[in-house]
């Protein structure tokens, strides 16, 4: 994954290496979850309507109360 990330998207390698090495917080790991999810793109993220998956309402990259623009 480490690898795939440094490729495709290395601003985000030193969020996945903090994660893979159990050194990331909560948030952190939310953000690197919702980011593999959703390969890195973050509009998707903001604009996700899954409300079953157990992280949407802690999404990063949205507002108060799940108002993207954050």
């Amino acid at each position: 994954m480490l690898r795939q990330v440094s490729e495709d998207c290395p601003s985000k390698l030193g969020l996945f290496r903090r994660v893979y090495s159990s050194q990331a917080s909560p948030r952190e790991a939310i953000k690197a979850q919702c980011l593999a999810c959703c390969w890195m793109d973050v509009p998707a993220i903001r604009e996700r309507t899954a409300t079953q998956c157990t992280l949407w309402e802690f999404r990063p990259f949205v507002g108060p109360k799940g108002k993207a623009g954050r």
